[in-house]
């Protein structure tokens, strides 16, 4: 006579005990694998948005023109404007080419602002050069959660190069533009773009 053998009660827990373990190693493992994983994308996202912003910034350095506007109060304003005390956070304002998006392979000046605001990097434009007290700003949030920028400009006179903080000058531009951005989480980027825009008015 045949008996079919059950498992036992310590069988039982001995296995249950096994299968806790295994499960509790396998939550570890894809808890962290979903942390590397959120880790990785916020990375990328942010890579993405440095790449964006460094990009703008470059054509729009490279680009910079010399041509003379009107404030909305008629006044004229100078070709480029360094760390504005008039706006709060302005960092930079000048007159830039930008490819037009209706007419292909045609170019069109356009008056630009990159500011800090509450540790977001913007990018302003206007859609006309000249204002009136009735223009509207356009603004881009290019970066979130910058702890500070930095602009300087970058002059060479009689093989003398000088990095200024501000930029007085009506009839010409500066050779160049530094930016420094520094991110919340202590992260550093640092940028020099050359200016060929031109001076004539």
């Amino acid at each position: 006579m045949k008996y079919s053998r059950a498992f036992t009660l310590l069988e039982m827990i001995v296995a249950i005990g096994i299968f806790a373990v295994i499960a509790v190693v396998s939550y570890g493992s894809l808890n962290r694998f979903l942390d590397n994983r959120d880790v990785l994308q916020a990375e990328m996202t942010l890579m993405k948005d440095l790449q964006l912003a460094f990009s703008l910034l470059e054509q729009d350095m490279h680009f910079m023109s010399g041509r003379i506007v009107r404030d909305e109060y008629g006044d004229s304003e100078p070709l480029l404007i360094v760390n504005s005390i008039d706006i709060a956070g302005e960092l930079l304002r000048f007159t830039t080419a930008r490819r037009s998006v209706s007419l292909p392979g045609v170019s069109t000046l356009q008056r630009t602002s990159y500011r800090w605001e509450n540790g977001d990097f913007i990018r302003v434009n206007w859609l006309v050069l000249d204002r009136d007290q009735d223009a509207i700003e356009s603004k881009q949030l290019l970066l979130s959660d910058v702890d500070s920028v930095r602009v300087n400009v970058i002059t060479t006179d009689e093989d003398e190069t000088q990095t200024l903080s501000t930029w007085d000058s009506a009839e010409k531009l500066p050779d160049g533009v530094e930016w420094q951005i520094q991110m919340a989480d202590g992260k550093q980027y640092r940028r020099v773009f050359d200016i060929k825009g031109s001076t004539d008015k």
